[in-house]
């Protein structure tokens, strides 16, 4: 939770087990640059956000980088193993 917070998420509600805490869950291990599963997030400034999530803990899979397409983008995995893209492209959208 704290790392969320460190990159500027805000918890609005939680499901937590009868313990207290989040179920674990198995996370694909690292196969190239992609675990395979993850979030990607549509941000304006991808080189802020994967700034603040290394300086947060996270570890990075490749650095904020430009497309062939005319957009930006990075990724990392947080310190449970979460893979997060950050992007100025939004799937789905035409640019």
């Amino acid at each position: 939770m704290l790392w969320l917070e460190a990159v500027g998420f805000a918890t609005v509600r939680r499901q937590d087990g009868d313990d207290g805490d989040d179920a674990p869950y198995t996370k694909p291990a690292l196969a190239g640059r992609s675990t395979g599963q993850g979030l990607h997030l549509l941000v304006d400034d991808v080189d802020a956000i994967h700034a603040r999530a290394l300086a947060a803990g996270a570890t990075e899979v490749f650095a904020p980088e430009d497309t062939g397409w005319g957009t930006r983008r990075a990724r990392v995995l947080d310190p449970g193993g979460t893979e997060w893209s950050f992007g100025t492209y939004e799937p789905g959208a035409s640019r």
